[in-house]
């Protein structure tokens, strides 16, 4: 099973990373080899690792409970720092993958799987679902986004995510590039 999950991650090039292995089986058996378990809510640096050593393409489908979210959220970042390209894919309903397949089959998933957004877009969604009519509002969303965006190691990438969340949430570019300037700089005295 594992050398079939490696062939199908590498062909396919992309790995669906999920929680559980009852959710990994349900989402094989539905067709798609290229799934792993993380085998719990805290994917670690050494999974990672392992991960990158087949693709650059994950989509992250964690429960859509809680817990499964915030999960979600720690395992973007960890894979933000590896500069892997993620995507997030988060069922209706509150649904795990196994429930979601079981209820809505196949078909359904393969869809809502192509359009998984960028971890990105998904942040921003979250950032633009908060009330954000008054300055502090804008803050608090601007401050949700920090502690991903830290997080990426490359330059020029942090630079287009500032430019995007500036445009996408409606603030003042120069003020958020002064913030997202303090935040790595923060990041790059942590990391030595």
């Amino acid at each position: 099973l594992l050398e079939r999950a490696k062939e199908a991650i590498r062909n396919e090039k992309f790995v669906i990373l999920v929680e559980g292995y009852m959710d990994a089986i349900a989402v094989a058996r539905g067709g798609f080899a290229n799934v792993v378990a993380s085998c719990g809510t805290s994917l670690a640096e050494p999974q990672v690792k392992l991960l990158s050593r087949f693709t650059r393409t994950v989509i992250v489908n964690y429960d859509s409970d809680a817990a499964g979210q915030a999960a979600a959220e720690r395992s973007l970042a960890l894979l933000l720092e590896k500069e892997l390209d993620v995507h997030v894919l988060t069922l209706p309903d509150g649904a795990d993958p196994d429930k979601f397949l079981v209820e809505n089959g196949l078909a359904a998933y393969a869809k809502l799987l192509k359009k998984s957004p960028t971890y990105l877009d998904y942040l921003i969604a979250r950032a633009k679902s908060a009330d954000r009519s008054t300055a502090a509002g804008k803050l608090a969303a601007i401050n949700s986004l920090m502690p991903y965006v830290q997080r990426v190691p490359n330059r020029l990438l942090r630079s287009e995510w500032a430019s995007r969340i500036a445009s996408e949430l409606r603030v003042d570019e120069p003020v958020l590039r002064e913030a997202l300037r303090r935040a790595a700089a923060n990041r790059d005295s942590h990391v030595k």
